[in-house]
C-alpha cells in the first residue's frame, strides 16, 4: 500500500509540473515597458473619469485607518451609494 501511494505521489507531481511547461498557448510574461504604459494610461483615466473610478471599484470598499492617538487600526466599508470621485492625482 506505501508502495502505490508514493508511485501516485510520484505521479501527481510530474504530472502538474510538466503541465505548466508543455502549455505553449499560454502566454509569456511581459518584461517590456508596455505594463507600465498600460498602468499609467488606466491611472491617468482613473484619476479623471468618475464614470470609469466607479466601474473599476469593487463595491463595498474596506478602508483601513491607523489611529496614532489609540494605536489601534479601524476598518470600515464604503457602498458604492457613498462614494464621491476624487483625483487620486490631486491628493497631498
Amino acid at each position: 500500500m506505501k508502495t502505490i501511494a508514493t508511485i501516485t505521489l510520484v505521479l501527481l507531481i510530474f504530472l502538474s509540473c510538466s503541465n505548466e511547461k508543455i502549455n505553449p498557448e499560454k502566454p509569456e510574461p511581459s518584461t517590456s515597458n508596455n505594463n507600465v504604459e498600460n498602468f499609467d494610461s488606466f491611472f491617468d483615466k482613473f484619476s479623471s473619469d468618475s464614470v470609469f473610478q466607479r466601474s473599476h471599484i469593487k463595491f463595498p470598499l474596506m478602508t483601513e485607518s491607523f489611529d496614532v492617538g489609540s494605536d489601534k487600526t479601524n476598518t470600515s466599508t464604503v457602498n458604492a451609494d457613498k462614494w464621491s470621485f476624487f483625483n487620486i492625482k490631486k491628493t497631498e
